[in-house]
């Protein structure tokens, strides 16, 4: 069967992206960031979408996108804060600061694991009507040239423990760079990406320096981790673009907004079960496996479909944008992993 008569739909995809994450925190496998690279790349497509009519209004863009992500975050956020007191284990002693999502990661006063993406993807909102500005106002050569600078000053400000979007400047702009070519590779293309990845994944364990790409070894810095994983996803770009150019009917799309979802609470939920069960391996993981699914479940259909529901309405009315809905994925232990 090939890929084109599978026409796995956006939502789908980012659905999938989320299950890898759940499956990098129940293993060895150090998976989760380059899913959180398809997510920015998603990101900077879907987003872009908005700017290219040229009547997005930069205020009411920034809002909208901070609605779409801070409730939830900060409802998940509060539970699990919560409830590490009860279980008696080591919380942020000011849980207000690590609220503001915004920073958190540099701050190293995270709530939730997953904190470091979302406060890079507010970051990217925050500076997209400029970069816009940019890829409009000036030319192919000084484009590259100032997101080559952005690049390296993002890349410096890592090194030295500021988190921030511009280091995953090249997934936003491949995303941007979709959203305005309407690139449409053909199946055979992605496949042959997805297969360059997959040969790239192989020769990650052929040695000892590549190795804490592909599992979780250490060895490596968080810097060169990143740049690792942020390379490793090229292949995989004809892949997103085939799939951004396929349907997206109302039970797919639902099913990329529960992807959010999976991705807050899924970290909570292994850790409580982790400390409540006292299961290891195997039996962990599939102890795991189903209260996550009811948990996301729960909190996509109970909190967040009313949330996003109530934002959209108010986003319809005369004078406020509608965005679309979108979280990016992906966590570590602490800090990125």
């Amino acid at each position: 069967m090939t890929l084109a008569a599978l026409r796995p739909g956006p939502g789908v995809f980012r659905l999938l992206l989320a299950a890898i994450v759940l499956l990098s925190h129940l293993s060895a496998l150090n998976i989760g960031r380059p899913a959180v690279v398809l997510f920015f790349v998603l990101s900077g497509y879907w987003v872009s979408l908005r700017w290219l009519g040229g009547a997005e209004d930069p205020v009411r863009f920034v809002i909208g996108r901070t609605l779409r992500i801070w409730p939830l975050f900060a409802l998940v956020s509060a539970v699990t804060w919560v409830g590490l007191g009860l279980l008696g284990l080591p919380r942020s002693p000011d849980p207000l600061t690590g609220l503001l999502l915004l920073g958190s990661a540099s701050r190293d006063d995270m709530i939730l694991l997953v904190a470091w993406s979302l406060d890079l993807e507010l970051q990217f909102y925050l500076c997209l009507p400029l970069m816009w500005l940019a890829a409009r106002r000036l030319p192919a050569r000084q484009l590259w040239a100032l997101g080559l600078m952005a690049w390296a000053l993002g890349a410096w400000l890592m090194s030295r423990g500021a988190w921030n979007f511009l280091l995953y400047l090249p997934a936003f702009a491949a995303g941007m760079w979709l959203a305005r070519t309407r690139w449409q590779p053909r199946g055979s293309v992605a496949i042959a990406g997805l297969a360059g990845f997959a040969a790239i994944g192989a020769g990650l364990t052929l040695s000892p320096f590549t190795l804490p790409l592909l599992v979780k070894t250490g060895g490596l810095s968080p810097l060169a981790e990143q740049l690792g994983h942020l390379l490793w996803c090229a292949p995989l770009l004809p892949g997103v673009a085939f799939v951004l150019r396929q349907p997206s009917p109302s039970r797919d799309r639902a099913l990329g907004d529960a992807a959010y979802a999976l991705y807050l609470v899924h970290s909570p939920v292994i850790t409580a079960m982790v400390v409540l069960t006292g299961l290891t391996g195997l039996a962990l993981k599939l102890a795991v496996l189903p209260v996550v699914a009811l948990a996301t479940a729960l909190l996509f259909l109970g909190v967040d479909r009313p949330l996003e529901a109530a934002r959209r309405r108010r986003a319809a009315r005369p004078g406020l944008v509608a965005t679309p809905a979108f979280a990016p994925l992906n966590s570590a232990p602490k800090r990125p992993n």
